[in-house]
This record gives structure tokens, C-alpha cells and sequence, in this order.
């Protein structure tokens, strides 16, 4: 149901902050059309895709291999180590290891011959689903001996011995439970021998290399083929529909589409768009005649596919850099073959093109061209066969992050800190080096699935970006995660016992209790909301749903209209992501949340009426990622300096925040501090300027703060590399400790901040400075003179500052000297 709770601001994007706070605030900024049909597709869908395209789940199955080599390594890990010692446990645990060992020799040879076995992909499927087990048996390990290992005082010890978390009770159980497990294995792995399975230590995938990423942004020269389309288009706009209040043209062909099928949902959306001018136009791209039929008052414009010269300059543009394609024309011979099996359609062209671009090695471009893929029996312009060429040359790691993006609803706006934390969750951020933070291997997952076109951008932030999924890419990860993932709605009947992951994208059928169709499912991982303002009016369903699912990773519960959460809310001890968004009501959590230790991800952002974060909250030592609205004025100093595995803080809207604490200099791993919407605060803690991890500093409509320090010319550790400031009333020039800074810097953001009247004589050090945007500063008269010798500098855009921008136009403005090397500029919006 529409949770009428949740609030938000919605302000014109000229007229406030850009980056009040990450999600909220860019939400109401750039709203999207979105039609009542983007709540997501019953889990039979996905079934239908496969019985259509006649492929199997056999690209599932194909992350196995990384599942079962991190298990392996968890079985010598130290956390098992250390309550291995008694024997039976200890016996259990080494037989564990060699069952899985064993297993794992022979998977990379499994996984591609099962296409050609059905029977070999049940092995498979049986061998993930106990590999799950076997995950939150281990688990249990880990947060069993951290419990245990807590217990410091007499009374502790006491209490210990006579509960289950008595080392000699928990050996004794845990033994229990590994045995179980491994004994499925064993039979899993005895089975094996059917298949005459042959050890293999590597496989032949391409590795991706660095390109830019795709974005949802078209420029004019990148559309190939389709000159007279467009031209079409214009004379049919131009000369026909003057007499009429709405005069709606559909095109139709494949793919950026409206699918919904439902008459009634189109003429409630048309009833909202008559009244305008006469002769309003409206153009609706669908692949569906029967959408055309419904929502066109003319006859539909076809689209056809590309030409086959067309398709091989698209498929030459992306799969080489301009001009590498004459160093390789026998890979130019075999790319004319591929796109002669592509059908003329562009997407698919692309993609693979993209895949592609990673390799120069002849033998993986003669398996795209003779895999069996294009031998399957596919419907007429049916390209998701196609889009799976790409999906099976993706790594492991890669596949299970792909899947896990069906839980999202199509045309799902994704923010990559949201969608990292999310697999972060999961595990699926496997350490490819020693130090390699956690938050940049998320990063760096996002831009190959982008450098193939599985994600596409939509706005690039420097230190954060949006993206969206193409409809059909996002059918083909429904496809690859359908054992898996499930969409829960009220045509949902039955849903697989082993299903590990829940969306509800409409909660209109939810009662009290967990639904009928999930009665069987008890390995659930994550339970998931992601429609904004849809969420579950029930505390009895919030109880029951965490009585059931104790294995629970992720738990979103958004736009939530509760006053209290249920006390068994700590029980949850595998749970690691929990995203309580825009909750208007609850006025405090309970302390219970704070014994949740695996705990990496804490949003609790627009949450207005809380009073106060749990006293408790430093036990959440492996929190990563705190978001926090509260109507405190004075922060638990003892509690927050203990979150020291901190990368990302912000307080978003925290109206009686006086200052923050100077033990903030605890969060030596912190990279990214958000301060939005806090109009009380007056200063910083000088112990800020000593965050040496510190990237990211973002401070907006902060209308008391004042950024100077009398002591400003002391020695500061800080090392930024974006910089946001706006809507600061009291910023007359940047504070002289920011001056450390200045060999770091990459981006500076002001905005909206009236008084500001110059940069500092310190910024011709900016020397790796590749993006400045000046906004909104009236004051602003003049740039340094050292702007001229920052050749870092790509981008710089100046608005609403009707000074600066007289004295930078183009050759006669006093400035001009000063900016004319910088590649990309925008005066007003303008690009010079």
C-alpha cells in the first residue's frame, strides 16, 4: 500500500543545494516517470523467459566455483580455529575441508559441461543449495566464539556456563550441525562420479580492462543507422497532430520502452495529460504492437533492424578505441559474423561489442562466434540468448552481483554506494589484493558491469554515480537468478522452499502474518521494499517475518509507519544491512539493535521524530555505513568513537546538532562525511582536520556553521579529494586548513553561498584538480591568477554568478585567459 508517512522535501533544482544529502535529495530533484506496471514481474515470468529461449540454469550454477573456494578458505579461518579443539568438532571440521576440496577440484569442469546434462546442473543446484547451508553454519561459528569471547567478568563466566554459549554445550552442537552438513556433502560429492568429472585449476574468461563507462546520455554522433528514422520522426511531429489536444505517436521496436499492456492503467495516465496546448505531441517507444495499438491515435512508426554495415560500425565502436580496428582485420572478419547473427538489433550489437573490447585474443572472439547459444530455438526478435553470450564470459564474482540486481524493480534508479553495501551484504566482495577496501571492489564490480552495458550511467558525481538497467538486461538477470530471487506479490502462490531472496515490490495483500506462499521458506537472506513509500502497515508482519527468517543479511524496511521496532529485532545476528529510510514515526530503536555485531550497513536517514541513537551503539564495531536523522543536540560521545571501522558518516536533517565530537578523530578509516540540513550546527571539531582516510567532505544548508578556526594555520593530516560545500550563509572564503588539501583535490563544489566572495591564494596548488563548479555566488567577482597553470582541469562550470561569468566570456572576458585551456566548459548551462 502508499505509505502516506513518509515525507521529503521536493524543491526545484535552481533553488537549493545539490547534494543535500545523497539519496533524498537527488530523489526529489530529478524525478522520473514512472507507470504503475514498475512494481517488478511475478517469479513466473522469469520461468516463462527460459521456456522460451529454451536455455537452461546453467549460468546460475556457474558461480559456484567462487562460492566453494571461499567457503574452503573459511574452514581454515581463524574464527573456526579457535573451537576446533575438541575432538569431535575438530574431526568434523578436517573431513568438511576434504569433502570440499574435493568438490572443488572438479566444478570449473562441471560448470561448462553442464549445459549438455540436465542431470549434471541438479548436481549443481543440490551442491549450491548445501554450500548456503554450509555458509550459515560457519557463520554461526564466527558469531557463537565472538559471543563467547566476550564474556570478561566472573558474573559473565557464570551466566556462560549454564547457557548454550558454554564452550564445551556449543562444541558439542556445533559438531552436530557440521555433521550434517557434511554428510549431504559427501553424498553430493560421491555423485560425482557419475559425471566422469576431470580436475581443472583455471579457466578461459576474458578479463575486463578499463574503459569509460557506458552513460544513459546520447550524443548525436554515437547513433549510427538511423538518419532517416529520425528524419521520419521530425516530418510526422512537424506536419500532422496541430488540430488536436493529445497527439501521440508509438514507435515500435526492440529495447531505453513502455511494456504495459493494460488499457485501463494507459487511459487513467492519458486523462492526466490532456488540458495542454493544442498540438501537444507525445512520442512512446515500445517493443509491444499491442502497447502501440493501445496507446496511439495514429498508426505506429516500425522500426527495422540495422542495416549489417550499420551494425559493424556500432559493434567496431565498441568492441576497439578509434582507430585500433586496422591493426586487427582478422578480428574485423570474425566481428562481421557476429553481428550477421545479431538480427539488426543495436543492444545487442553493443553488448557485445563491449564484451568484447577487453580482448585482442582471436580464439575468444571465434567462441562468440561459434558458441551454441545461437543455435537455440529463439522467438522473432528475441535477443536475450544473446545478452547470455556476455553473461557467460563474465567472472564468478561478477554473475552473482548481476543476479542479485533482479531484486530491484525495472527502471530502478541505482546509487552505487546503495547497490555496493548491498552486495557488501551478501559477501560477494571477494579481496583481489592485500588492502583493497571492501567499498572500492564494490566500485570497481560496477564499472565492468557498466564496461559491458549491463548498467548504464545516468549521472556521474565524481565521488558517486546513479545508473539504471536496461528492461531486457534486466530480464536476463531475473533469468540467471530465478531459483534464487523472488518477487513476492498477490499473485504469487508458490514460491521455492530454498529461495534465498524477497521483493515485495506491493505490500496491498500483506496481513499480519508471513504470506501462505513463504511458509516453507526459513534460509531467506534478504527481504526486500524497494518500491519508495511502499512498505508493510503491519507490526505483527515485521515480528513474524523475523521470527521466520533468522539467516536474514539484508533487511530493507523503507518508508516503514511504525512507532517501535519489535525487541526481537536483536536476534537477527547474521543480519548486516539494515535500511530503515523515511520512517516519520518511530521515536526510538531498541537497544537490542546494538548486539547485532556483523551490522555493516546503518540507514536512518529521514527518520525526524527519532529522539536519541541507542546508548549502545558502539558495540556495532563492524558498522561501515551510518546514515542518522535524530532530534539530538549532543551526539554519545563514549558510543560513536567506538565505530571505528566507519568509511561513510552522514547527518541529514539532524535540526539541534550543535557540534559533533571532537572524538571523531577515532574514525581513522572513515572516507566520506556528510553534514546536511543542519541548521544549528556552529562549528567543526578541530580534530577533524586529522582524518587521514578522509576522501570526501560534503556540507550543505548549514545556514550557523562557520568553517573558519582561529587556529587555522596548524598542521592538518587531512588529504581530500572532493570537496561539496553549499548554501552556507557564513562562507566568505575557504578556511586556510583546507590548504592540505590542495595537491590531493580533485573536485570543488560550491553552491548557493551568497557571501562567498573569492578562491584562496593557495589554489594554483590545486595541481590535480579536474573538476570546479561555481555556482550561485553573486559575489564572486574574479579566479586566481594560478587557474591558468592547473592542467589537471577537464570540466568547469559557472552559473548565477553574474560577475564571474561577464569576466569569463569567450576571448573578451578578463578571465578568459585564465579557463581558455580547460577542455570543457559551461557558462549558465551553456557549453562554450
Amino acid at each position: 500500500m502508499e505509505n502516506q508517512c513518509s515525507g521529503g522535501k521536493v524543491k526545484n533544482a535552481d533553488q537549493g543545494f545539490l547534494f543535500f544529502s545523497y539519496q533524498s535529495f537527488l530523489e526529489n530533484h530529478w524525478p522520473y516517470l514512472s507507470f504503475p506496471s514498475f512494481l517488478g514481474l511475478p517469479a513466473s515470468f522469469a520461468m516463462r523467459v527460459v521456456e522460451e529461449t529454451g536455455w537452461t540454469q546453467e549460468e546460475q550454477e556457474a558461480i559456484l566455483s567462487e562460492a566453494v573456494a571461499s567457503l574452503v578458505l573459511k574452514l581454515g579461518s581463524l574464527a573456526i580455529t579457535e573451537i576446533k579443539s575438541p575432538k569431535g568438532l575438530g574431526d568434523e571440521v578436517k573431513k568438511l575441508e576434504a569433502t570440499m576440496s574435493t568438490i572443488k577440484a572438479v566444478l570449473l569442469d562441471a560448470e561448462e559441461r553442464q549445459s549438455r546434462n540436465n542431470e549434471l546442473q541438479n548436481w549443481l543446484w543440490k551442491l549450491k543449495d548445501a554450500c548456503y547451508d554450509l555458509e550459515d553454519v560457519l557463520e554461526e561459528f564466527e558469531i557463537a566464539s565472538t559471543r563467547t569471547g566476550q564474556h570478561r567478568s566472573f558474573q559473565s563466566k557464570v551466566r556462560c556456563f549454564f547457557s548454550r554459549s558454554n564452550p564445551v554445550i556449543l562444541s558439542f552442537n556445533m559438531a552436530r550441525k557440521v555433521k550434517g552438513v557434511r554428510e549431504n556433502l559427501d553424498g553430493i560429492a560421491a555423485d560425482r562420479s557419475k559425471f566422469h568429472l576431470m580436475e581443472r585449476v583455471g579457466s578461459r574468461r576474458i578479463i575486463y580492462r578499463e574503459r569509460d563507462m557506458t552513460h544513459s546520455f546520447i550524443r548525436t554522433s554515437d547513433v549510427i543507422g538511423r538518419d532517416d528514422d529520425i528524419e521520419n520522426i521530425i516530418d510526422i511531429l512537424v506536419h500532422q497532430g496541430e488540430d488536436r489536444d493529445l497527439f501521440v505517436i508509438p514507435v515500435v521496436g526492440i529495447g531505453d520502452d513502455m511494456w504495459n499492456d493494460n488499457r485501463a492503467k494507459w487511459i487513467g495516465l492519458q486523462d492526466l495529460l490532456f488540458g495542454g496546448a493544442l498540438g501537444s505531441k507525445i512520442i512512446v517507444t515500445t517493443r509491444s504492437p499491442l502497447v502501440a495499438t493501445i496507446t496511439g491515435n495514429v498508426p505506429a512508426y516500425n522500426l527495422t533492424g540495422l542495416s549489417q554495415e550499420d551494425c559493424l560500425s556500432l559493434f567496431l565502436k565498441w568492441a576497439f578505441n578509434e582507430g585500433q580496428e586496422k591493426q586487427h582485420p582478422n578480428l574485423v572478419e570474425i566481428g562481421r559474423e557476429i553481428v550477421k547473427k545479431c538480427g539488426g538489433v543495436p543492444l545487442a550489437v553493443r553488448t557485445l561489442g563491449s564484451l568484447l573490447y577487453s580482448t585482442t585474443d582471436e580464439r575468444e572472439w571465434l567462441s562468440i562466434r561459434d558458441s551454441k547459444i545461437w543455435k537455440l530455438k529463439q522467438r522473432d526478435n528475441d535477443i536475450l540468448p544473446v545478452l547470455k553470450l556476455s553473461y557467460d564470459q563474465m567472472q564468478p564474482y561478477l554473475k552473482q552481483c548481476f543476479a542479485l540486481c533482479s531484486m530491484f524493480p525495472k527502471n530502478y534508479l541505482f546509487y552505487s554506494f546503495e547497490l555496493i553495501q548491498f552486495w557488501m551484504a551478501h559477501g560477494l566482495l571477494q579481496p583481489v589484493q592485500e588492502n583493497k577496501e571492501l567499498e572500492d571492489i564494490g566500485l570497481q564490480y560496477m564499472k565492468e558491469l557498466c564496461s559491458v552495458s549491463f548498467l548504464q550511467v545516468v549521472e556521474d558525481h565524481e565521488f558517486f554515480f546513479t545508473c539504471k538497467m536496461h528492461d531486457l538486461i534486466h530480464d536476463l538477470s531475473l533469468s540467471v537468478a530465478q531459483n534464487e530471487c523472488c518477487t513476492i506479490n498477490s499473485l504469487a502462490e508458490y514460491v521455492p522452499q530454498k529461495v534465498r531472496h524477497l521483493s515485495f515490490p506491493d505490500t496491498s495483500f500483506l496481513s499480519n502474518e508471513v504470506p501462505k506462499c513463504l511458509l516453507q521458506s526459513d534460509r531467506v537472506r534478504t527481504m526486500f521494499f524497494p518500491i519508495k513509500g511502499v512498505a508493510p502497515s503491519s507490526e505483527s508482519f515485521i515480528s513474524s517475518s523475523i521470527s521466520r527468517f533468522k539467516y536474514l543479511r539484508v533487511l530493507n524496511l523503507s518508508d516503514l509507519c511504525l512507532e517501535v521496532l519489535p525487541m526481537s529485532f536483536g536476534t537477527l545476528k547474521h543480519l548486516r544491512y539494515f535500511d530503515h529510510l523515511r520512517n516519520n514515526r518511530i521515536k526510538t530503536l531498541p537497544e537490542s539493535i546494538c548486539s547485532l555485531h556483523n551490522l555493516q550497513t546503518l540507514r536512518l536517514e529521514d527518520c525526524n521524530q527519532l529522539e536519541e541513537i541507542p546508548q549502545g551503539i558502539g558495540s556495532l564495531i563492524n558498522l561501515r555505513f551510518l546514515e542518522i536523522t535524530t532530534k539530538q543536540s549532543v551526539l554519545p560521545e563514549n558510543g560513536m568513537e567506538c565505530l571505528t571501522s566507519l568509511r561513510f558518516l552522514s547527518f541529514f536533517e539532524c535540526h539541534n546538532l550543535k557540534h559533533l565530537f571532537e572524538g571523531i578523530r577515532c574514525f581513522s578509516a572513515l572516507q566520506t562525511l556528510v553534514l546536511a540540513s543542519c541548521p544549528s550546527l556552529t562549528s567543526l571539531p578541530r580534530s577533524i582536520r586529522y582524518l587521514t582516510s578522509l576522501e570526501t567532505l560534503v556540507i550543505g544548508d548549514c545556514g550557523n556553521l562557520n568553517l573558519v578556526d582561529e587556529q587555522d594555520n596548524e598542521d592538518c593530516t587531512l588529504r581530500l579529494r572532493s570537496l561539496l560545500l553549499g548554501e552556507l550563509q557564513q562562507l566568505v572564503a575557504l578556511p586556510q586548513w583546507l590548504c592540505w588539501s590542495a595537491c590531493s583535490l580533485q573536485y570543488l563544489y560550491i553552491d548557493d553561498c551568497p557571501n562567498f566572495v573569492a578562491l584562496p591564494d593557495w589554489f594554483e596548488d590545486c595541481k590535480s584538480l579536474r573538476k570546479l563548479e561555481l555556482l550561485r555566488c553573486p559575489n564572486l567577482s574574479s579566479l586566481p591568477e594560478g587557474l591558468s597553470q592547473l592542467s589537471s582541469l577537464q570540466t568547469l562550470k559557472i552559473g548565477h554568478c553574474p560577475i564571474l561569468l561577464g569576466r569569463c566570456k569567450m576571448v573578451i572576458g578578463e578571465d578568459w585567459p585564465k579557463i581558455a585551456h580547460v577542455p570543457e566548459i559551461y557558462l549558465d548551462g551553456l557549453k562554450v
